[in-house]
Parts: structure tokens; C-alpha cells; sequence
């Protein structure tokens, strides 16, 4: 949730430091390129007013995000903003069915872009009150839709109870009341200081020292509770299934009761 903050009111500390918050997480769960890339991305922010303080100072008034609209809270991460693009470009009238014609493809590559930017500029002076739009979740309808959720998850804590109640120190799964091993709990309990210990070593053997290459394998922790379990379905199994749902449909589709029958 810092994360999504960070970028929705561009604060540039707060990317920072979320992000930094993050990394251990994709060590101790074995999101191995995440873990690798994310620190290199972290590191480069960090020394950014080392490397080049101009960059920093632009990213301190908040032009790492882009902001379609003047309103608040609706910045959004330039990677969100070409899909955006892209989707524009590519929607009804755009260059679908146009990639075999290079120079038929060129004429909307270049002109779309600039097409999309005139329209989020008409869109954004539509505002007549003068005054600064609401976010498009601060409508009385999607309130109240999220005060109707928030009491059903009300009700459910008051059907199988509050979870910050249990005083056992056990683990346990909220609707079935189920506790795990100890061993468990503990791998559980630990995650985020695993990963904080890996995080901090890849630093230091890949940054600091360079004892280690950048490109070295990461290794897996394979943790109990995340361990992914192996199938050993063969691919004729899969299609003996699949033949056995296309039977049963069939036969669903081409039922007709007696009584249907006498009418006809």
C-alpha cells in the first residue's frame, strides 16, 4: 500500500523506501529476477544524487510518475501510462491489421500518440467548477459499494471471530480454525528476516565487495509452506479429459425431454 501511495501522490522518498521494503519479499519467496533487478533498480535511486543530482531534483517534484489529469491522487507509473498509450494506439481504428504495411504502419505510430495527448488534454479542461476533480473512487456510489464490503468483512469476523483475539500463540487458518506444524509457524514468523538477511547479503557480495558477479544464480529457498507440488499428468491424460468435457457438453446440448419431443 506504501508502494501504490508512492506513486499515486509522487514521493519520490517513499518510492525509495517502499521499495527497499519490498526486495527482502522477493528473495525469501524465490522471485529470483525480481530479487536481482529490484536491487539494482533500489541501489541506482539511492545514489541518484551522486550520480546525477539534476535527475533527483526532478524526481523530488514528482516526474517519475505521469499524471494524466489534474486530479488528485491519480498519478500513475510511465510503464502504466504506454499501456494506456498502447491500448489507444491499438483500439478501433489503430494499427491493428496495419503491421504488414510499414509505411501504412507509420502514419499512426507517430500520429496516435500525439492524437491520445490532445484528447487527456480536452478531457482534463472539462472540469467547469474551477476547482480541483475528485478522484474517480470518491463518488457516493463507489463509497458506498466499499462501506458494503467493509461490513460483510465485519460480519464474517463476527461469525468465526476476531483473529486478533487468539492469544495461543498458534497458527491457525481464519474459517477452518486449523493450526500448522510448528515448523511451519516458524518458517512463517521468520519470512520477511530471511529475506532481509539474503538482501542484505546480496549487497554486500555483489555491490560492496564484488565478490560476486551480478549474474550469479540466486539460490532458491524452496520454503515448506510455498513449495510448489509436482503433477504427473501426461499430456494424454489431459486430453482424455478434455475429450470426456466435450462429450458431457455435447450431450447437455442435444438433450431434449419427452415431453418436448410429443409437442414437436
Amino acid at each position: 500500500m506504501l508502494f501504490i501511495y508512492a506513486l499515486r501522490a509522487s514521493d519520490f522518498l517513499l518510492y525509495v523506501d517502499s521499495l527497499t521494503q519490498l526486495v527482502p519479499w522477493f528473495f525469501v519467496l524465490d522471485h529470483t529476477h525480481y530479487a536481482r533487478w529490484l536491487s539494482v533498480h533500489v541501489r541506482d535511486m539511492a545514489r541518484l544524487t551522486e550520480t546525477n543530482s539534476a535527475i533527483h531534483e526532478q524526481f523530488m517534484l514528482g516526474k517519475f510518475t505521469s499524471k494524466k489529469s489534474q486530479s488528485v491522487f491519480s498519478a500513475i507509473a510511465f510503464f502504466q501510462a504506454h499501456e494506456q498509450l498502447n491500448k489507444i494506439v491499438k483500439g478501433d481504428g489503430g494499427i491493428i491489421g496495419l503491421t504488414e504495411n510499414e509505411s501504412t504502419l507509420s502514419q499512426p505510430l507517430i500520429t496516435a500518440p500525439e492524437t491520445a495527448r490532445l484528447i487527456g488534454e480536452f478531457e482534463s479542461g472539462m472540469n467547469t467548477k474551477g476547482t480541483t476533480a475528485l478522484h474517480h473512487e470518491q463518488t457516493p456510489t463507489k463509497q458506498s459499494a466499499f462501506l458494503s464490503k467493509v461490513k460483510l468483512l465485519c460480519d464474517v469476523i463476527d461469525t468465526l471471530g476476531n483473529p486478533l483475539d487468539d492469544d495461543t500463540g498458534n497458527l491457525a487458518t481464519l474459517h477452518t480454525k486449523e493450526f500448522v506444524t510448528s515448523d511451519v509457524a516458524t518458517t512463517i514468523h521468520n519470512l520477511y528476516d530471511t529475506g532481509k538477511m539474503q538482501y542484505e547479503s546480496f549487497i554486500d557480495e555483489r555491490f560492496s565487495k564484488r565478490t560476486v558477479s551480478i549474474w550469479h544464480p540466486l539460490k532458491r529457498n524452496k520454503l515448506l509452506p510455498f513449495s510448489s507440488k509436482k503433477t504427473n499428468s501426461s499430456a494424454l491424460a489431459n486430453k482424455i479429459t478434455n475429450v470426456k468435457t466435450d462429450c458431457a457438453l455435447f450431450s447437455r446440448l442435444n438433450f431434449m425431454p419427452n415431453e418436448r419431443r410429443k409437442s414437436r
